[in-house]
């Protein structure tokens, strides 16, 4: 959409995109590029769009992965960020879109529970910081959990009394104390009793 892409070069928002396989566009020059040995293989400063249509003026940065040999092609309106800088403004965003699935998937934020903006920002900080805590649990237990079953496991004992990292290293162990030790003091008590 180059007339959205013109709107955010207007309001001074930089903006980096992967190119269409059927966008054209005019080379206008091109660009020093030190990072050849880092997987940058042509920097260049474009006009984008058909002659005669809405076109935008950009910069294009071709850059191949060393893993895959796969050449991607990255649009951006940023004229003063290095080419490798804007390869890997592109990759990282993969991260916030992985933290959204995530979100989407594990905490129930698809129904807001009030209709104010207050409620739903409300909602919106509680599932991040879950979402934190249940990171940092991750990290800190040996035992290898998907990130979906130990949501679960935290969801299902978050009101029981019980030892989390001993629950998450081993469940059966700490089930089987628990109840013993539940039912050592029941025996108790009913020896208190009679």
């Amino acid at each position: 959409d180059y007339i959205k892409l013109n709107s955010f070069s207007a309001s001074g928002v930089t903006w980096v995109t992967r190119r269409r396989s059927r966008s054209a566009y005019d080379v206008l020059e091109e660009l020093n590029n030190p990072h050849k040995e880092k997987g940058v293989i042509a920097d260049k400063r474009i006009r984008l769009g058909y002659r005669g249509s809405n076109r935008v003026l950009g910069r294009i940065v071709q850059f191949k992965s060393p893993e895959s040999g796969e050449v991607y092609e990255f649009l951006t309106n940023n004229m003063k960020m290095s080419a490798i800088t804007i390869t890997e403004l592109y990759r990282k965003r993969w991260q916030i879109e992985l933290l959204f699935k995530r979100m989407k998937q594990n905490y129930p934020i698809k129904y807001f529970l009030g209709d104010s903006e207050n409620a739903i920002k409300l909602q919106i900080w509680c599932a991040l910081i879950a979402d934190l805590i249940l990171k940092i649990i991750k990290k800190g237990i040996a035992a290898k959990w998907s990130f979906a079953n130990l949501a679960a496991m935290m969801r299902l004992h978050l009101m029981t009394y019980i030892d989390i990292r001993g629950f998450l290293k081993s469940p059966e162990k700490a089930l089987q104390s628990k109840f013993s030790n539940t039912q050592s003091a029941k025996s108790q008590q009913l020896l208190f009793i009679t």
